[in-house]
C-alpha cells in the first residue's frame, strides 16, 4: 500500500536516492485557474488566510494539556509525576515551549495534512522531550511486514523513524495514516484569493482612481491651469480639510463615485475572506468580517467555535497521545486532556448563577468554583453541599429545624387563607385542629421527636390566637424562613 503524503498534478516516479523529491512534493506550486501558483508560501501572505490559521493554532496552543490517572471510582486525578506532564506544562524540548509545540502541532497538521515529533526517550522507555519534524520532508510508506515506516529526508540528518520513535497527529485524511492537506484542497479558492489580492496591487500601482474632476465649456490658458493646480494642491492634506475652493472662469467640480465594477470586486474580497474562514471553520467575526455581526450571534459563535472547531483537534490530539506517547501498559490508567472550561464560560452573571446551582445542588464544592475562577482555596470550603431531598437522605431523617423551616411556608399560606374566610370565632377554633394535624405531620412525615414538635406547634398556636394582627404576625415569620 502506497501512503501518500500529498498529491502531484503529475505523476512522478520517486525513489530514496532522490530526496530532493520529497521536499518538492510538499513544497511545488500547485498551478490553478486563476492563472496563479498556489503553495505554503504564497497562502500565508493572504491576511485572511494566515489570521485564521493563528486563530487556530493559537487557540489549542493556549489550552492547558495535561496528564490525569484514573481512579477506581471512575474518577480522575491529576498525575504532576509523570514526565509528559513535565513535557506538556514546562518544557517540551531544548528549543519550544509547550504551547510553541502545539502550535507547531497544529500548523503543521492544517497545512500539510499531518504533524510528526521525534521521540526523545531515556533507558527506560520514557519520554524526555519531543522534538519537531518538518511534515515537508517526511514520507510514510509501510515495509516488507505492512509496518509504518517514517522516512525523513532532511539534508545532513536523513534517517528513517520506526513508529516507536514517532508522535504522528494526522488532521482529517482518507487513508487512515494521513490527513487532507488544506492548502491543496482549498487551492482553487486561495488562488482566486491571490489573484485578486494582485489585482488589487497592480490597480494602486499602476493609478489612483479618480475622486473628483473639473469641467468647463472651453479651456484654460497656461498660466490659469498653473494657478488652479497650485490652488488644488494648497487645499489638500488634513491641515486644509473643509476650506472652499473658489472656482473661475465657469469651472465646476464633479465628484466620481465608486462604479459597478469597483464595488463587486470589493464584495468579490469579501467573499474569500468568508471562503478562507469556512475551510477553517472560523467564525466571521475572528477574521475581523463583522458585517452580519452582532453581539448575541458573536456570543453563539464563539461557542460554536469551542465546540465544532477547537474540541475536535483537541480530541484528535488526546488520542494520539494515547496512542504514541503513553507506554502500552499503563494506557488504561493514565489519558491526557485539554481544559477548554475557560473558553466555554459565560458571561459574569450567567457564570455564577450556574455555580450557585451546582453548589446547592451538591455536585461542586466552593473550592472547586474558587479554582475555575482562578482563586486560591479557602479552609472550610471543600465539603459538598447536600440538598434535603437529594444526595440519598430520606426526608424522615432531616434535622428538626429544617423539617419546621420546610414547613413554613405552607403553613403561612394555609394561615392567610382560612383568616381572610373565616369568621374570627370560626377561625379561633380552626387554629388548634390545624396545629394538631402539623404536629402529627412533623413526627410521622419528617421524624421530629414528639416532645420538639408538640413545643412547636403549641407557640405557633398561641402566638396565632393571641395575636393582635394576624397578617402582621405572618409577614414577621415569612422574614424568618
Amino acid at each position: 500500500m502506497n501512503w501518500k503524503f500529498w498529491e502531484r498534478n503529475e505523476p512522478q516516479n520517486a525513489t530514496l536516492k532522490e530526496p530532493e523529491w520529497w521536499r518538492q512534493t510538499a513544497n511545488h506550486y500547485i498551478s490553478v485557474d486563476a492563472g496563479v501558483s498556489v503553495n505554503q508560501q504564497t497562502a500565508m501572505q493572504l491576511s485572511a488566510f494566515f489570521a485564521a490559521l493563528r486563530i487556530v493554532a493559537e487557540s489549542v496552543g493556549s489550552l492547558p494539556l495535561k496528564i490525569y490517572q484514573r481512579r477506581s471510582d471512575g474518577g480522575k486525578e491529576f498525575a504532576p509525576n509523570h514526565p509528559l506532564n513535565r513535557i506538556f506544562g514546562q518544557v517540551a524540548n531544548d528549543e519550544q515551549t509547550p504551547q510553541e509545540l502545539i502550535e507547531f502541532i497544529m500548523a503543521s497538521a492544517m497545512l500539510g495534512g499531518t504533524a510528526y515529533c521525534h521521540k526523545e526517550m531515556n533507558g527506560a522507555g520514557q519520554i524526555m522531550a519531543l522534538h519537531p519534524l518538518d511534515q515537508s520532508l517526511m514520507h510514510v510508506t509501510r515495509d516488507s511486514s505492512d509496518r509504518l515506516v517514517f522516512d525523513y529526508q532532511d539534508p545532513g540528518r536523513a534517517r528513517v523513524y520506526t513508529p516507536r520513535e514517532i508522535w504522528r497527529v494526522p488532521g482529517m485524511g482518507g487513508d487512515g495514516v494521513t490527513g487532507y492537506s488544506i492548502i491543496h484542497y482549498a487551492k482553487q479558492t486561495l488562488g482566486t484569493a491571490i489573484a485578486t489580492e494582485r489585482h488589487a496591487a497592480k490597480t494602486f500601482a499602476n493609478g489612483a482612481r479618480l475622486s473628483g474632476v473639473f469641467e468647463m465649456d472651453n479651456y484654460l490658458k497656461d498660466d490659469a491651469y498653473e494657478r488652479l493646480s497650485r490652488d488644488i494642491k494648497n487645499y489638500t492634506g488634513v491641515d486644509n480639510a473643509n476650506k472652499t475652493l473658489i472656482l473661475e472662469s465657469g469651472l465646476k467640480y464633479k465628484g466620481v463615485s465608486m462604479s459597478n465594477d469597483q464595488a463587486q470586486f470589493l464584495e468579490s474580497r469579501k467573499f474569500q475572506i468568508a471562503e478562507i474562514a469556512r475551510w477553517f471553520r472560523v467564525p466571521l467575526h475572528m477574521l475581523n468580517e463583522m458585517d452580519r455581526s452582532t453581539y448575541s450571534n458573536v456570543e453563539n459563535t464563539g461557542l460554536e467555535f469551542v465546540a465544532y472547531t477547537l474540541r475536535p483537534w483537541c480530541e484528535r490530539i488526546e488520542q494520539t497521545i494515547t496512542r504514541d506517547l503513553i507506554q502500552p501498559r499503563y494506557r488504561g490508567l493514565y489519558f491526557a486532556e485539554f481544559t477548554l472550561d475557560a473558553l466555554l464560560r459565560g458571561d459574569t452573571k450567567s457564570r455564577y448563577e450556574a455555580y450557585g446551582k451546582a453548589i446547592t445542588d451538591g455536585w461542586l464544592s466552593r473550592n472547586e468554583v474558587r479554582i475555575k475562577e482562578n482563586l486560591n482555596p479557602q479552609d472550610g470550603l471543600d465539603e459538598y453541599l447536600v440538598p434535603l431531598n437529594m444526595g440519598g437522605q430520606d426526608e424522615t431523617e432531616q434535622a428538626p429545624e429544617d423539617a419546621l423551616n420546610a414547613l413554613n411556608e405552607k403553613e403561612i399560606r394555609a394561615i392567610r387563607v382560612e383568616y381572610e374566610r373565616l369568621p374570627a370565632d370560626q377561625f379561633a377554633e380552626w387554629v388548634p385542629d390545624f396545629y394538631s394535624r402539623m404536629e402529627a405531620k412533623l413526627v410521622e412525615e419528617h421524624g421530629v421527636d414528639a416532645e420538639t414538635a408538640s413545643a412547636w406547634a403549641a407557640k405557633r398556636k398561641d402566638d396565632i390566637l393571641t395575636a393582635a394582627n394576624v397578617p402582621a404576625l405572618l409577614d414577621t415569620w415569612e422574614g424568618k424562613s
